[in-house]
């Protein structure tokens, strides 16, 4: 076939090599292509919203049909692929991912700093400057990472062009005995819950035994419940919902994001140097994306900085460290105002249905371990520590303001904080129910931070959250009484450190300022 001659009919159109190159030009075409007329039509329906033909190492590919040459730009007819939870994928779906993500570590098997590998997308987030956290950029942040990340594993083979991240949904109880049954190396029990065996090689690379042990710590309840989450993300304002400036991110985050790292995962998930590093953070992330993607179904948001299109006036505008090209060669997003619409900018939606909510409990009723079975769990561990403060009586009849202050940021052990409010000459016993239902107020978690562009202006930060009307009546404090704020610090797991540096570091980094409470 010479150059300029049609390589293949697709309903009437032509893929034509109308670059220069050759044969060997267009034999670099045609394995791209993978010579089939499906591999053809799917390549103008590649990943990119930007661009209306693909270049492919030197071979500009066009459509070419009776009436002549014309350009399809890709924005014209954007293929919208789908992201379903991973429970929900049939068993070739499963295996198509799992073959996608094999070959993308294998790109960085001999040299991790291959580009559009494993350890290049992980480096993403994991390196210099990394992620963005607690912050506005956070919901965009990692959009445009996964959205690198899948056209990646697009990228692996011919297979694997329409591959999708899915999502594990942690609101549900989990289809293994702590997380989806696909993470937990037992080819039986997926073979059980996919209708057939799945290759054991490709199942491996799913596995981390650096989490949380799913043998030691299972669970047959969901992280947190749906209803918890919705709230959370229907918040009104768009920076109550993402944050603002660092240190200030939104409350999806501080209050579910960050106890996942920090604790129901933790192992290479405790730490910003090392999360995507566990296949699980993928998975994760994409339920993280779905949650804001939820809100945008039903909430107007002015999302920050979405309106900001030169990183170069406007810094908070710029998702740093994303690369400028996805696997393809075409261009990947960079910037906020490039991934505000998951389906019209960047080609996809999810596929989700709300668990079922239990009948609503009486208002008076709902105690705070309600919110989250992780955190009922927790509590009736042996806390690592207990930090506890003196404060003045309470004045009844109104909302409270607790306010951590100088809470420092932990550089080797991700933990999770219950905090209880209590009559100061109230014995202090957090596994006994009663006391914890009538005194447990708040939580916050905090995972390893190893980003410098965290530190500023310190490695401190206040946290501040509201303890409501309801739970102050039950709590039931007499006007003037002595009362006290108890922090109770559970350590996640730290398989890799050894107990007396653990300690030490328990000791080191797990601090608080002060606390001040006040009427609201």
């Amino acid at each position: 076939m010479d150059r300029g001659s049609a390589v293949n009919n697709l309903d009437g159109s032509y893929v034509s090599v109308c670059a220069s190159g050759g044969s060997r030009a267009k034999d670099k075409l045609l394995a791209f292509l993978s010579i089939s007329r499906e591999g053809a039509r799917d390549m103008l329906h590649l990943h990119s919203r930007r661009s209306f033909f693909k270049v492919v190492s030197g071979v500009t590919v066009a459509i070419t049909s009776g009436l002549g040459t014309a350009r399809l730009a890709f924005a014209d007819a954007p293929a919208t692929s789908i992201r379903k939870s991973i429970d929900a994928l049939t068993a070739d779906e499963l295996e198509l991912y799992l073959f996608a993500l094999s070959k993308l570590m294998e790109r960085s098997k001999d040299d991790p700093s291959i580009p559009f590998s494993f350890a290049f997308y992980a480096d993403i987030h994991n390196g210099n400057p990394g992620c963005e956290h607690w912050k506005h950029q956070f919901f965009p942040w990692h959009r445009a990472m996964l959205s690198h990340f899948e056209e990646g594993l697009r990228s692996t083979d011919p297979s694997t062009r329409n591959v999708t991240v899915p999502y594990w949904d942690w609101t549900r109880p989990p289809s293994g005995k702590r997380y989806p049954v696909a993470f937990e190396n037992d080819p039986a029990a997926v073979a059980a819950k996919y209708g057939r065996a799945i290759d054991t090689q490709l199942l491996a690379v799913m596995f981390d035994d650096e989490r949380v042990d799913h043998n030691q710590s299972p669970t047959t309840d969901p992280a947190f419940e749906w209803s918890f989450v919705s709230k959370l993300a229907s918040v009104d304002g768009y920076e109550n919902f993402a944050g603002t400036v660092w240190p200030n991110g939104g409350q999806t985050e501080h209050d579910v994001h960050d106890v996942m790292h920090s604790t129901y995962v933790s192992g290479k998930m405790g730490s910003t140097a090392t999360a995507a590093l566990d296949p699980l953070f993928w998975s994760f992330h994409a339920f993280i994306d779905l949650i804001w993607w939820w809100r945008q179904q039903r909430k107007t948001d002015t999302v920050t900085c979405s309106e900001c299109t030169d990183e170069t006036t406007c810094e908070p505008c710029s998702l740093q460290g994303m690369p400028n090209k996805l696997a393809s060669g075409l261009e990947g997003p960079t910037l906020v105002a490039e991934v505000v619409d998951a389906k019209g900018q960047l080609g996809y939606v999810y596929e989700h249905a709300e668990p079922a909510t239990p009948p609503a409990v009486a208002a008076a009723d709902v105690k705070y371990v309600d919110r989250s079975p992780v955190l009922a769990a927790l509590a009736t561990q042996e806390p690592a520590d207990i930090i506890g403060f003196d404060v003045d009586g309470l004045a009844g009849g109104n909302d409270l303001s607790i306010s951590l202050e100088n809470v420092s940021l932990p550089r080797r052990v991700p933990y999770t904080a219950l905090i209880y409010l209590h009559p100061a000459e109230q014995p202090f016993k957090p596994a006994d129910s009663e006391f914890r239902d009538r005194f447990l107020v708040g939580h916050y978690a905090l995972w390893v931070n190893t980003h410098a562009h965290h530190e500023a202006p310190s490695m401190l930060r206040d946290i501040e959250f509201v303890v409501p009307k309801l739970a102050i009546d039950r709590i039931g404090a007499p006007g003037g009484s002595k009362m006290r704020v108890s922090v109770a610090i559970y350590i996640a797991k730290t398989p890799k450190m050894e107990a007396t540096l653990l300690q030490e570091a328990i000791t080191s980094e797990v601090k608080i300022g002060g606390v001040t409470v006040k009427n609201r």
